[in-house]
């Protein structure tokens, strides 16, 4: 089925292929935008998490988890994401609720970023309320062997309503008024590092529509792990290597790289459409 000549809700396609390839494709566009934005940024964000000292009486994991929030928020103004007039608050760490250009029109989003401090580069951990879309895990016990599923509930919805009353949006609709489903988009931003800053790494996080392509059920899991503490949410981890390997969105794990973790430098632009091509920067080839 063609795509509308104009859409400005994902909604207005019916379920199926055809939404699901408008979801994938904006979430790309998404993507693809906040990692340029970091690109450019990214020898700020080097000199600024390997030489900010830690304030007095703070701790280190403290002090680099607000650092890697202020980057991240600087990125996101540097992608040049626009907010709607109205203030939106949530569970991430920048919410812009805008209407996103796409050459089929502008689209109604809710994008919402996260950004983490990590010391290791294989996962990353959504805080409860930060899963996009269900998690369904087969777990082996360690005490009886036996196979058992952990299940981790969505709870970010997967849209919002805007009021288009008068020409205008933001806020929820009224009783006279049209409503346009603002879509949501979940992006995570990690910055890896051990002494110093090594790596910043992008996670698109599947909206919830794409249930049955990532993790229909425990047997076909192409994105979550679970830790120690499965039953705890916080041990329910995307497991970055089993993302970056599915079958539908190579590009959906973005590393940007530091080539000398010692030296304060750009990292090397490198964007991932299908198999990694590291000796084109920002090569594209068709997943």
């Amino acid at each position: 089925m063609p795509l509308p000549a104009t859409i400005q809700s994902y909604l207005e396609l019916p379920p199926g292929p055809t939404r699901i390839d408008f979801i994938e494709g904006l979430e790309r566009q998404t993507l693809r935008q906040l990692t340029q934005s970091i690109q450019e940024l990214s020898m700020y964000f080097k000199d600024m998490f390997d030489t900010t000292p830690i304030p007095y009486g703070v701790s280190r994991t403290a002090h680099l988890a607000r650092l890697t929030e202020h980057l991240v928020r600087r990125a996101v103004d540097r992608a040049a994401i626009q907010p709607l007039d109205d203030y939106y608050e949530g569970d991430f760490d920048s919410r812009r609720v805008r209407w996103c250009p796409t050459s089929w029109g502008t689209v109604a989003q809710d994008l919402r970023v996260d950004a983490k401090a990590e010391s290791e580069r294989s996962r990353i951990r959504p805080s409860a309320s930060q899963f996009s879309m269900r998690a369904e895990i087969a777990v082996t016990s360690s005490q009886t062997g036996l196979l058992r599923t952990v299940t981790q509930d969505r709870i970010v919805v997967p849209h919002i309503l805007l009021s288009t009353q008068l020409g205008t949006t933001g806020g929820p609709p009224s009783d006279e008024s049209e409503a346009v489903a603002a879509i949501t988009t979940v992006i995570f931003i990690a910055l890896y590092y051990r002494s110093t800053l090594r790596s910043i790494v992008l996670v698109a996080s599947p909206h919830a529509d794409l249930q049955n392509r990532y993790n229909p059920d425990a047997a076909t899991n192409h994105i979550w792990a679970a830790g120690p503490a499965p039953d705890d949410p916080r041990g329910t981890r995307i497991n970055l290597k089993k993302l970056r390997a599915n079958p539908f969105s190579a590009w959906r794990v973005q590393e940007l790289v530091y080539a000398d973790p010692d030296q304060i430098t750009f990292t090397t632009p490198v964007w991932v459409d299908g198999p990694p091509r590291t000796e084109q920067p920002f090569a594209f080839k068709p997943a």
